[in-house]
């Protein structure tokens, strides 16, 4: 088997920090507080809010497409 060349690794080839959880999540022990970390109350207010009126907007489009569907087949050709 070949030995590895015996040279001075580059120093942009080094690394120097290590990988993993950094700062003020270290604490996080399970999915709920990651997701708590993430988005916060006020955020997810938010969201549920814009979502309500992006639901109540479509249930208006459907409606009016489904009244003149009712309002096509009432008709006799």
């Amino acid at each position: 088997m070949d030995e590895p060349p015996k040279t001075k690794t580059a120093s942009r080839n080094v690394v120097v920090k290590v990988p993993g959880i950094k700062g003020n999540v270290k604490h996080i022990a399970n999915e709920l507080q990651a997701w708590q970390t993430l988005f916060q109350t006020p955020m997810i207010d938010s969201i549920v809010i814009y979502t309500n009126l992006e639901i109540s907007r479509q249930i208006v489009k459907i409606t009016r497409m489904l009244g003149l569907l009712i309002l096509l087949t009432q008709w006799k050709y």
